[in-house]
């Protein structure tokens, strides 16, 4: 199915995985909104508070390659409405915690199993399965749900923090999540196995779900090592300049407000990034498009070592160039994996790579703190990521080179 046509069949399943994608990462989005009233409650450190990210870091790294197992064996729309229950009712429990910070992360330990079981890794799964030409544009589409999410949920939540309490509030965010997301992925989020058992088994998607590498076939590419290793670094550095943009504009002279101003390009640039990175994977080699992804990201992180940030303008470049990357990355994975290594194991090997992404992202900004810490600020740090990106880059182009290779042809078992 090409063309119009698979966009007529299939835009309901983009509908739904972009909506359960955006839910999905309401808990990590409404984070800083929840920091001071809990502050204000318990007397809990900001410090203490924000452990929640790393223990569902490590936490959903450790499970993706279960979860992608998975996925390959019962199907994504099971194991996402599974992860999908499982996120609102932990969230809603959070209104329940008490003055011991234990509570507080022994949920966020829970919740963190219902993330990882409604991943990306689950709802690209079945993108990736009734999508072939158009493969590209349908994954940016779906990610643009977490985009959704960043923009909308910050500010709904804090009105209603305002209106109810934040108890109160975790129990009407956890609500609008289990009536909205969950009832739409029942109704339209089908992945090629689920239309296999209901037209009878003879679905030319069934058949490329049988078409692949196993796990262990996958492990013994280079495509595998060198997409794992451009995530690692390539990743890593952008999320991490990101998580630390505004501290790191106030170093270079400017003040709060104009620094949180700067930030405001990189959700934009991230939406544009998505949408057209997307677009150009169904057209041009994605191992040339996602090497010049973050090549937006190294002119950035150059920008920053020439010390050309000092204007506002500059500093809205920068942001905007680092967002691209940060907004086209996931994706570019997602379809890379269909491509090398087919639809037979996707889940179990996305699932390795997404725990190499969540690794990564879970140590880097940690690690650019305490570069801050120990020099005074984040100057020295510019070099090194600048230095990382470029090797993801060539990590990306040397895939480039392998594609044209006949090993590069005999990897891509999946588009027969």
């Amino acid at each position: 199915m090409a063309g119009p046509d698979e966009w007529r069949a299939n835009w309901p399943v983009v509908l739904a995985a972009a909506l359960c994608l955006a839910f999905a990462t309401v808990p990590y989005v409404t984070v800083g909104i929840f920091l001071l009233p809990l502050q204000e409650a318990f007397g809990w450190s900001r410090t203490a508070i924000s452990i929640s990210i790393p223990i569902s870091g490590v936490t959903i790294a450790l499970l993706s390659p279960l979860v992608g197992r998975l996925v390959d064996h019962v199907g994504a729309r099971r194991v996402g409405l599974a992860g999908g229950t499982l996120v609102c009712l932990c969230f809603g429990l959070l209104s329940q915690v008490g003055s011991s910070i234990w509570s507080y992360w022994a949920i966020w330990g829970l919740l963190s199993l219902g993330i990882a079981a409604s991943s990306p890794l689950v709802w690209t799964a079945g993108i990736t399965s009734r999508f072939h030409r158009h493969r590209g544009a349908a994954l940016a589409l779906m990610f643009c749900g977490s985009s959704l999410s960043q923009a909308l949920s910050v500010p709904a939540g804090a009105a209603v923090i305002e209106l109810v309490g934040w108890r109160s509030a975790y129990v009407v965010i956890a609500a609008t999540m289990a009536i909205v997301a969950l009832p739409t992925a029942w109704w339209f989020f089908h992945d090629a196995r689920d239309v296999s058992r209901q037209q009878g088994g003879d679905r030319p998607a069934s058949v490329r779900l049988s078409r692949g590498l196993s796990v262990n076939e996958a492990l013994r590419t280079p495509h595998f090592w060198l997409m794992a290793s451009a995530i690692l670094f390539g990743s890593s550095v952008v999320l991490a300049a990101i998580v630390h943009f505004v501290p790191m504009q106030i170093d270079r002279g400017f003040s709060p407000m104009a620094a949180a101003s700067a930030a405001t390009a990189i959700p934009v640039a991230a939406a544009i990034g998505k949408l057209v990175s997307g677009i150009m994977l169904d057209r041009v080699r994605p191992p040339l498009v996602a090497g010049t992804i973050f090549l937006f990201a190294a002119m950035g992180f150059a920008l920053l070592i020439g010390g050309a940030g000092a204007s506002f303008s500059t500093a809205l470049l920068v942001g905007a160039l680092l967002g691209i990357a940060a907004g086209a990355e996931v994706d570019v994975i997602a379809f890379l994996t269909a491509r090398y290594f087919g639809l037979r194991c996707y889940g179990a090997i996305y699932g390795l790579f997404f725990a190499v992404y969540q690794i990564g992202i879970s140590i880097s900004p940690v690690a650019l703190s305490r570069v801050s810490d120990v020099r005074g600020n984040y100057a020295p740090a510019f070099p090194l990521l600048f230095g990382l990106c470029v090797l993801s880059i060539l990590l990306f182009y040397a895939l480039d080179f392998l594609e044209r290779g006949s090993a590069g042809k005999s990897a891509m078992a999946e588009e027969a």
